[in-house]
C-alpha cells in the first residue's frame, strides 16, 4: 500500500522555507530613512540594494500584468476573484518579502536575507532545468528562446552578492550593530527587557538588578545592562538601543510577561522578609521594585477614562489566549502595584533591621 502523498501546499511550504524568507516584521520604510540621514551606508551596500529591488519590481509588474488580464478574460467572476487572488496575491508576497530583505541588507547589514529570491529561483532553476533536458534531449521537442529566461532571471537576483564582498561592504554589519537590539524608551525600560529573557540555567523571578550603562554608537544611542546570573554565575549582557518613536519600546504584552513572573507565591505575606538569609532578602526586594514599576506602567497605559489597557497597545510577548480581561484592568492593576510595594516596603524595613548599627 502506497502512503498519501502531500498535498502541493505543503511541498510549496517547504521550498519557500528552503530559500529561508526574511522572518518578522521590518524595519519600516521610514525607519530606513532615518537610519539613512544619520548613517550613510557604504556605495557598494546602496547598489547591491537597488539591484535587490529588480527582482520585487518585476514580480509586481507580472502581477499586475496577470491581473489585467484575468479581469479581461471570459471568466465568471468568481473565477476572476479566485485566480487573482491566488495567483497575483502570491506574486505581491513574494515582492513584499523581497523588498523587506532588501530592506534590512540597507539597514542592518543582514545580508543573507536580501538574497530569498535568489535562493528561490535556484530551487526553480533546478527544476526548470531538469525538465529542460528531458524536454528537449529526451523528448526530441526544439529549443525556444524564451527557455534562458528562468536562468536570466537567476542571474540578476545574484548579481548583487559580489558587491557585497567587498571591504567597505563587509564592514557594514559591524557599524550598524545597535539596530540589531530591542529598542527601549529609557533606562528602566532597557532593564525590562534584559529581565524578559533571562538566563536558561533556571526560570523563576527575574534577578536583582544588572548593572546598565550608557552606550554612544555611530548609528545612535542606548543602553547596555550587564552582571552576573545569580543562579548559576554565568554572565549577563543585554544591549538595548534608544526608540526613536513612541511606537518602539516595551509593550503591554512584555510588561503582562513580567507581572506575571514577578508575582509573588499564592498566600506569600509581606512578613516573609523576615523569614529569609541575605541573598533572598535582596531577590524579595528586586522583585518587588520591579514588580512596582511593571504595574506602574501597565496602569500608565490605560486611557483617561478607561478601566483596562486596549489591545492594541498589548504588544511585545503574545498574551495568553486565556487571560482574563480583568487582568489589564485598572482595579486590579492598582492592587497588585500596592501588594508589592508592601512587600517592598517590608524588604527594606528588613535591610534597615539588619543593617549593623
Amino acid at each position: 500500500m502506497t502512503s498519501a502523498r502531500r498535498p502541493p501546499v505543503m511541498e510549496t511550504r517547504k521550498v519557500l522555507a528552503a530559500a529561508r524568507p526574511p522572518v518578522g516584521p521590518g524595519p519600516s520604510t521610514a525607519a530606513v530613512l532615518r537610519g539613512w540621514s544619520r548613517v550613510r551606508p557604504p556605495v557598494p551596500v546602496v547598489l547591491a540594494t537597488v539591484l535587490l529591488l529588480v527582482v520585487p519590481l518585476a514580480l509586481l509588474g507580472v502581477a499586475v500584468r496577470y491581473a489585467v488580464s484575468i479581469a479581461g478574460g471570459d471568466w465568471p467572476l468568481l473565477g476572476k476573484l479566485a485566480g487573482g487572488f491566488l495567483l497575483c496575491g502570491v506574486l505581491v508576497m513574494l515582492a513584499a518579502l523581497a523588498v523587506r530583505g532588501a530592506k534590512r541588507v540597507v539597514h542592518l547589514g543582514s545580508f543573507s536575507e536580501g538574497f530569498f529570491p535568489a535562493r528561490l529561483l535556484s530551487v526553480a532553476c533546478v527544476v526548470t532545468g531538469l525538465f529542460l533536458v528531458k524536454y528537449v534531449l529526451v523528448d526530441g521537442e526544439p529549443t525556444d528562446p524564451t527557455m534562458v529566461v528562468p536562468f536570466v532571471a537567476l542571474a540578476v537576483a545574484w548579481a548583487p552578492w559580489p558587491l557585497l564582498l567587498l571591504p567597505s561592504a563587509q564592514a557594514w554589519p559591524r557599524r550598524v550593530r545597535l539596530r540589531w537590539s530591542q529598542p527601549a524608551r529609557d533606562v528602566e525600560e532597557a532593564g525590562l527587557l534584559a529581565l524578559l529573557a533571562p538566563h536558561p540555567c533556571r526560570g523563576g523571578p527575574p534577578p536583582w538588578g544588572y548593572a546598565t550603562d550608557p552606550v554612544q554608537a555611530e548609528t545612535g544611542s542606548g543602553w547596555r545592562v550587564h552582571g552576573t546570573c545569580p543562579w548559576c554565575g554565568a554572565p549577563v549582557d543585554a544591549t538595548t538601543r534608544a526608540a526613536e518613536t513612541a511606537r518602539e519600546g516595551v509593550g503591554g504584552g512584555d510588561l503582562h510577561a513580567l507581572a506575571r513572573r514577578t508575582a509573588p507565591p499564592e498566600g506569600e505575606q509581606p512578613d516573609v522578609a523576615t523569614r529569609c538569609d541575605d541573598v533572598q532578602l535582596e531577590l524579595l526586594r528586586c522583585r518587588s521594585l520591579v514588580g512596582v514599576a511593571v504595574h506602574e506602567r501597565l496602569l500608565a497605559l490605560v486611557p483617561p477614562g478607561a478601566d483596562v489597557v486596549p489591545a492594541r497597545l498589548r504588544t511585545g510577548t503574545p498574551v495568553p489566549l486565556m487571560t482574563p480581561e480583568t487582568a489589564f484592568g485598572r482595579a486590579a492593576l492598582q492592587q497588585e502595584a500596592e501588594r508589592h510595594r508592601a512587600f517592598l516596603a517590608a524588604a527594606d524595613a528588613e535591610v534597615v533591621r539588619r543593617r549593623p548599627v
